[in-house]
Formats: structure tokens, sequence, C-alpha cells
């Protein structure tokens, strides 16, 4: 090392320079000035760096630090298993309910049988087609006498008038809407049950219902056309087994 005075070599061993005089440092413990130098400097170099990584470097804290809560696997399968459920269970319930929506809708479109017969009577008398007309009904109204046509039986007066139609070229046509409306009285049923009975013996009757009609009736004959409302209630049922027409009329 050298004299911190004269800068003259100085042993580690010696108590005083040999050339000034002055104390050796390191005998008496003492630092050099040099190394406090540089030990300074290398103090600076490690400030700056702990300096440098606190404005550039974000140290991250650990997890107990930063309050994290990590969740147990098993409890989050859990949850994913529920949301699954959940999902599920809710297109199941749409597709239910969709399903359910298209019967309906089916259903409540589709013409009973009731309608059936109805329309097929309606079409008979568009048609002028006598055999139909008269097949839908049920004996007694076939059979019934007409007054004002000398007693001449239902059917009779039909086929007439059906030829008539045919000949001169007249036609009804009908613009109405169909509707099941509720079932007759219980009084109706047993009243008109009696009058078969009484004429036409045992005849099983069941399932009667009244079928509204509801629209325009128009008469053409040529270029003539005449339209006025039309409104009737028809009641219909089985008779023996068959769907018949009953009877019918104007008002409920």
């Amino acid at each position: 090392m050298k004299c911190p005075e004269c800068g003259n070599e100085v042993y580690p061993d010696q108590i005083v320079c040999g050339y000034c005089g002055a104390p050796n440092p390191r005998s008496y413990g003492m630092t050099d000035p040099e190394e406090k130098k540089t030990e300074a400097e290398e103090a600076v170099s490690e400030d700056a760096v702990s300096s440098d990584a606190g404005e550039g470097t974000m140290v991250q804290p650990s997890s107990a630090e930063q309050g994290t809560f990590t969740e147990n696997p098993s409890e989050g399968n859990r949850r994913k298993g529920s949301k699954k459920k959940v999902i599920l269970i809710a297109a199941i319930f749409l597709a239910v309910c969709a399903i359910g929506g298209g019967i309906w809708l089916y259903l409540s479109k589709r013409d009973t049988p009731h309608i059936k017969l109805m329309k097929k009577y309606i079409k008979a008398y568009e048609e002028a087609d006598v055999d139909t007309f008269l097949d839908v009904l049920i004996p007694k109204i076939r059979d019934k006498k007409i007054k004002d046509r000398d007693n001449m039986p239902y059917s009779e007066m039909v086929r007439e008038l059906f030829q008539e139609m045919k000949e001169t070229g007249e036609r009804f046509t009908f613009e109405i809407e169909y509707k099941m409306d509720g079932k007759p009285s219980d009084e109706e049923v047993e009243k008109t049950k009696s009058a078969i009975a009484k004429n036409y013996g045992d005849v099983k009757i069941s399932d009667l219902r009244i079928v509204k009609l509801k629209g325009k009736k128009v008469y053409k004959n040529g270029t003539f056309t005449h339209t006025e409302p039309y409104e009737a209630y028809f009641m219909v049922g089985k008779y023996d087994g068959e769907m018949k027409i009953f009877n019918y009329s104007t008002s409920k």
C-alpha cells in the first residue's frame, strides 16, 4: 500500500512510513482513505441499482400479501356442474314448452269430427249434392213432413229443390266460420232422445255438441248475386255410432 502522506510504498507491518514518518493506517486498524472511497462508490452504485429497480420494476407481492383466495378445485368443479345442470334444465323446459305449444296449436286448428261433418254438409249444399246432404241428417229430419208442401217428406223436398238449382244454375255459397259452442242442455238432450225413441226405437245417442256457423250466405243466379248474414246452431253427435246432424236453429 502507499503512504497517505508522501505516497511512497509502505508495508502492512510498518508502524510508520519509512520516508516521512507518517503513521501507517493499517498498523492502527484504520481504513485507508482510498479503500473508504472505493467502499463509498460501491455503496452508491448499489443504491443506484436499488433505485432503478424501484422505479422501473414492480415487485409482485405474494398471494398472502395480496389477500388472494385460491378456490378449492373440487368446489370449482361443483360450481361448474351446477351451472351446466341449470342450463340443461332450462333447455329441457324450453323444449317441452315448444313441443307443448306446437301440439296445442295443431289440436286447436284441427277440425273435430263435429266440424268435419258440418263442412261436409255445407259443401253438399253448395254443390247441390243431394245424397250427401241427406246422408248426414238423422232419419227423423229426413222423414219430417213439410206442411206447406202437402206433407211432403223433407228428403223429397230437398231433392226437388236441388234438382231445380241444377236446372236453373242457381247456387248457394257460404263464407262462414265453424266453432264448437259447447253442449246442449240435459233437458234438450233428453227431449231429443225421447222424440227419436218414440218413432225409431232404441237408438244409441252420444257425444252431442253444438256447432256454431257464422258468416255470409251468398245466392248466385247468372249475374245476379245476393249476400245476407248467416248464423245457425247445429246439434251434432253420434247416432248409432255415426256422426249425424240432429237439429239446427237460427238462434241458440
